[in-house]
């Protein structure tokens, strides 16, 4: 199998687990396509994401959005808190 010429540094690893059939048919397709099983593997799971952006995008949000709400109650406690403490 021939690896591709990296211009992208890969900097997360991943174990997958799939059956030894899925396994064989994915080293055939990456020795056709002349790619690596991880080459082929990325290609396929950034389609995928791709095609699916805008979920990813709305969850980043509702996130965001729930972090900052977190963010403002604590802000808002601490406050209340010292606004206790100055009417001692």
């Amino acid at each position: 199998m021939a690896r591709p010429v990296q211009d992208v540094k890969k900097d997360s690893r991943i174990n997958l687990a799939v059956r030894s059939e899925l396994k064989s048919s994915l080293e055939k397709l990456s020795a056709i396509d002349t790619v690596s099983v991880n080459a082929l593997i990325e290609t396929v799971l950034t389609a995928y994401v791709e095609k699916r952006k805008n979920e990813v995008s709305e969850y980043d949000a509702a996130l965001k959005k729930i972090r900052e709400n977190g963010a403002n109650k604590k802000s808002a406690a601490q406050v209340n808190s010292k606004d206790a403490d100055d009417n001692d």
